[in-house]
């Protein structure tokens, strides 16, 4: 399909949503996949959804939860992770890939 994806997509939805066909062929494998992080229509449905959550009220206790501790965890992280590294070195491990596991 390749090169002629778009106007398939165009041919299968009018011409109201050829841009939602052509991702829905692009997960299909039918046509090349766009780069998620440029991808124009990611960016237009990405952005309304979580926005749309805060307008309506909609509430998700566990992620509420979540979100009274991740200032805390995000800047103590990187010096749980040193410590961690350090000991591990010591320890005599320096394989990269096992420090990291």
């Amino acid at each position: 399909m390749g090169a002629d994806a778009p106007l398939v997509a165009a041919r299968l939805c009018g011409r109201r949503r050829p841009a939602l066909a052509y991702n829905q062929l692009a997960l299909a494998g039918l046509a090349p996949a766009p780069d998620a992080r440029t991808n124009p229509l990611g960016m237009l449905l990405g952005a309304p959804f979580p926005l749309s959550m805060l307008g309506l009220g909609i509430r998700f206790t566990p992620l509420d939860w979540v979100g009274r501790f991740s200032a805390g965890i995000f800047l103590v992280h990187p010096f749980v992770v040193l410590g961690t590294r350090v000991v591990v070195s010591r320890m005599g491990v320096t394989d990269l890939t096992a420090q990291f596991v």
